[in-house]
């Protein structure tokens, strides 16, 4: 009941407010105003707004006194004597034309039946008004003019003012085009002559232009917005796009696309969203972090607001940390990376951030069986800057107590997370972004251990164009993780213990769009990384517990880049690149020496170096090479080949299959060396039927050196020995992604297919290093078979439904064989390593949206979720582990989720 009584409180409130929009009516008074900031304190007093092109109003000034008049004769005793018209739409908007007008009856006909920002009508006439004119850049008659000429310029949604990555530029007439980078900008060349240049983004009305090009100039586009668009939500990037795309098995989602998959607490997920795509795993439910095309969780660099993030999730994996509220789109590379990016062996996750809202206070809320969450963005200063604020939190607790496990039950678990992101136009091309990230997790196990942790991001980033052809971004962010780990149940043992990692960048890029039309791409970075492997402090006076701090971890990794990107002839694209990473492990610090003929342990110690704060302990250097190539076999179709080496000196020690809240993060030094991978890749895509369907069927074999492995009962919390616990190894891992999809129509469905091995080995020669007998074992993330299946059926406006089914093969496990007695204590005796497979995965996911009426001028425009995780209460098996009792080895497994999980979530967008 009094759940029903806040869901019609809520409801009430939201008719009431709308029933309040939009009077229609002036009052006020100027003098000498500008005609574009008047009609802004119009449209705010009316609650109305004013469509025009402010080039035909840039002359007028307003003076004059107003009570209570209506709005559109305000508005049209200024423009009349202008050669201007105004027009009412059904809504009490106005739209200003010139040299014709528009029949009211025509506007009342459009009825209700938009769901767009403005009428469909308003939209169409102001679009038809800047299509039918024509731009005209440089001068005939100049006597001195180039053969070919660059034609530049940003693309932004003209509701938000926030620019739009990915968007197409076509000259049809030459048959080129060119996409825009994350700030929206493009760049094309072009011979010089008359073109209609087409313009198209996901979620966006196509548009054109017709432009005479006589020297190079710069024609900024706003486009304009679709509320709900379904068809591009499926579409996660447009047709020349994927066939003109240099990377094997990249994958770009827009927020649509995250928001209309399945998710399992009814919070939109882009962590959930990217393992539904063809070689992208994780180990489990309840798991952190996923592996890509064989690689560890921890050989995947997610970048936010330009700065790694140290714990990628929420609520032991349920949630992704990063507030999808906050996200422009997703890409995942995972073969054929550039050479602006590095640090991590398998693939590289950049989340491109959105910006607010530059033109008009917006803003949503949500609320959820198990979280909330509330966004606002807005001008700072209209069309120049901008803010967006997004918090969310949880009371999640209950879902605990849904869990098999009795431990887990009596179990407490909570999160938050506050972003914030400011956008500033400085002027003279340069932009100013500011941006803040923060999140605090913690769960207490069975009344007994609290686990917290918390990241910290903080990042300013400066975008200048130099020039039409040549951009530049700077940035500058520290990214701070840190956990810690309690316990003071029994007070003789209360201690916490504390790890921290540190790092600060700086970052410095150069673009430069030649005349030819190639591209190159100059850079460098700097990472300052502080890791402080352990601190343990006593928490009671009781407590026998002695204070101990491990000697601090410092090392700078920096990289140099160069990146060149060239159309060689009319079929091939090719990229080539290389990236000089380094990293100097800094002291201070005590190195041990070992006899090389033994394992490391405390009696082979020979000699130790003892190193000031400062001093080089060791230098590491690595040349990574990256090439691409994409070759247009025909007008619907490409290959593509990639080759990257890539070189990482961060590593996440653990010893379990996923990650841990305990687990610690350690640089590369004295004795351990730095990851590294050689991937070859090669992909064909298909666009069928004129994009109806799409194919892309991609392989890649991929090679990594120097990984960790672990001694059999290793101690990595709080050792400073840790080499003495580690072995070197080494990897191979090949595969197959094949991604079937069908774009147009109602019911709009993908199909992905990934057949992989994953195989390990150590690589020591001394024998009490040696695992499997030296011989390739499957990893724990090994899953040959992942298959999933999604459906999404638009069966009206307002509701649509979609489902997920997911199958993988279970990942490997040990299991023992036997068991022996040794002067009695019982042995177990275990099988090669990783030789048995726990039973394979299976789940079924069911979501519905409904949408409340579309019509624009609704102030609230509410949503409902309704989603079931796990429909058929499947127990997929997360682990097993063995006791021996009575004298049998006895077995027992544990799933996370053995049931179905249902939620609602309501949402207001305002």
């Amino acid at each position: 009941m009094r759940k029903l009584i806040i869901i019609i409180v809520l409801l009430t409130v939201t008719v009431l407010l709308h029933s309040q929009a939009g009077t229609g009516i002036f009052t006020g008074r100027c003098t000498n105003q500008p005609f574009e900031e008047f009609a802004t304190s119009v449209e705010r007093a009316a609650g109305i707004r004013i469509f025009f092109i402010p080039a035909w109003t840039a002359d007028i000034r307003v003076t004059g006194q107003w009570e209570d008049t209506p709005a559109v004769d305000v508005i049209e005793s200024i423009t009349a004597p202008f050669g201007l018209f105004c027009t009412e739409d059904e809504e009490g908007n106005l739209i200003i034309t010139r040299n014709y007008t528009i029949r009211r009856n025509f506007l009342r006909e459009a009825g209700d039946t938009t769901v767009m920002i403005m009428s469909d009508t308003v939209r169409t006439t102001m679009q038809s008004i800047l299509e039918s004119e024509v731009i005209t850049l440089g001068n005939p008659a100049d006597l001195i003019l180039k053969d070919r000429v660059m034609l530049s310029g940003f693309i932004t949604n003209s509701a938000t003012g926030e620019p739009l990555a990915g968007a197409s530029v076509q000259i049809r007439e030459l048959g080129t085009g060119t996409m825009t980078n994350q700030e929206g900008y493009y760049l094309i060349s072009a011979p010089r002559g008359s073109y209609r240049v087409e313009y198209r983004s996901l979620g966006s009305h196509d548009t054109y232009r017709n432009i005479y090009l006589y020297t190079g100039g710069r024609v900024n586009i706003a486009m304009d917005e679709r509320i709900i668009p379904i068809r591009e939500a499926i579409v996660t990037a447009s047709r020349r796009e994927k066939l003109d795309r240099l990377e094997s098995g990249m994958t770009r989602m827009n927020i649509m696309t995250i928001r209309l998959s399945p998710s399992s607490m009814g919070e939109a997920d882009i962590i959930k969203s990217v393992l539904l795509t063809p070689g992208v795993q994780s180990v489990g439910e309840g798991s952190a972090g996923f592996n890509v095309r064989g690689g560890s969780a921890d050989q995947n660099l997610i970048l936010l607001y330009g700065s790694p993030m140290y714990n990628s999730s929420h609520f032991f994996g349920f949630f992704s940390a990063v507030n999808s509220e906050i996200i422009s789109d997703v890409s995942l590379y995972k073969g054929g990376i550039p050479a602006q990016y590095g640090g991590r062996v398998s693939s590289i996750m950049e989340i491109t951030e959105k910006d607010g809202n530059k033109k008009e206070f917006t803003g949503n809320a949500g609320i959820s069986m198990v979280a909330a969450h509330l966004t606002l963005e807005g001008p700072l200063k209209k069309d120049h800057s901008s803010f967006l604020v997004a918090a969310r939190g949880t009371y999640s607790n209950w879902v605990l107590g849904l869990l098999p496990d009795a431990s887990v039950r009596n179990s407490r678990a909570g999160f938050h997370d506050i972003n914030g992101h400011l956008v500033t136009d400085l002027g003279r091309n340069t932009v100013l972004e500011l941006s803040a990230y923060y999140s605090h997790d913690d769960f207490k196990f069975n009344y007994d251990t609290l686990y917290a942790y918390d990241n910290i991001i903080a990042a300013a980033r400066l975008r200048h164009s130099f020039s039409p052809s040549l951009l530049a971004i700077f940035s500058l962010s520290n990214s701070h993780y840190r956990y810690n780990v309690s316990n003071s149940r029994i007070a003789e043992y209360a201690a916490v213990m504390e790890h921290v990692v540190n790092t600060t960048t700086a970052r410095g890029g150069l673009t430069w769009y030649l005349p030819s039309g190639d591209e190159m791409k100059l850079g460098a970075e700097a990472n300052l990384h502080l890791i402080e492997p352990g601190m343990i402090t006593p928490v009671s006076p009781l407590s026998v517990v002695r204070s101990r701090t491990l000697d601090r971890e410092t090392g700078v990794e920096s990289a140099l880049y160069a990146d060149y990107k060239a159309d060689i002839g009319s079929r091939l694209t090719a990229r080539a690149g290389v990236r000089i990473s380094s990293l100097m492990a800094l002291g201070p610090s005590t190195v041990y020496l070992y006899n090389p003929q033994f394992s490391k342990e405390q009696n082979t110690i020979i000699d130790s170096l003892k190193h000031g704060a400062g001093s080089i302990i060791k230098t590491y250097a690595s040349p990574e090479i990256r090439l691409s190539l994409n070759y247009l076999l025909s007008g619907e179709s490409s290959l593509k080949v990639n080759y990257n080496r890539t070189c990482q000196y961060l590593h996440l020690m653990t010893n379990t299959t996923a990650i841990s809240p305990t687990d610690i993060w350690k640089m590369s030094d004295y004795h351990t060396r730095p990851q590294k991978g050689d991937q070859v890749a090669a992909g064909l895509f298909f666009d069928i039927s004129d994009n109806d369907y799409e194919l892309s069927v991609d392989g890649y074999y991929k090679w990594l050196y120097d990984l960790i492995d672990y001694k059999g009962g290793s101690r990595l919390i709080m050792n400073n020995m840790i080499e003495q616990d580690i072995i070197p190894a080494e990897g191979r891992s090949y595969g197959i992604e094949i991604m079937f999809r069908k774009n147009r129509g109602k019911l709009k469905s993908t199909l992905n297919y990934t057949w992989s091995n994953v195989w390990l080995r150590s690589t020591s020669q001394l024998p009490t290093e040696v695992i499997n007998d030296g011989d390739f074992y499957p990893a724990a993330y090994d899953r040959p078979h992942d298959f999933n299946l999604q459906f999404n059926w638009l069966y009206s406006r307002r509701v649509n439904m979609s489902m997920n089914l997911v199958y993988s093969t279970g990942r490997p496990v040990t299991y023992p064989v036997t068991w022996y007695d040794h002067d009695g204590i019982p042995v177990i005796y275990y099988s090669e390593r990783n030789q048995y497979r726990l039973p394979d995965y299976f789940r079924w996911d069911v979501s519905m949206n409904i949408y409340s009426n579309l019509k624009a001028s609704r102030l609230f425009r509410p949503s409902w979720n309704i989603s079931l995780y796990n429909i058929t209460g499947r127990e997929n098996i997360y682990s097993a582990f063995f006791r021996i009792e009575n004298g049998k080895i006895q077995g027992y497994t544990l799933s996370i989720f053995g049931r179905t999980i249902p939620t609602v979530s309501y949402r207001i967008d305002f």
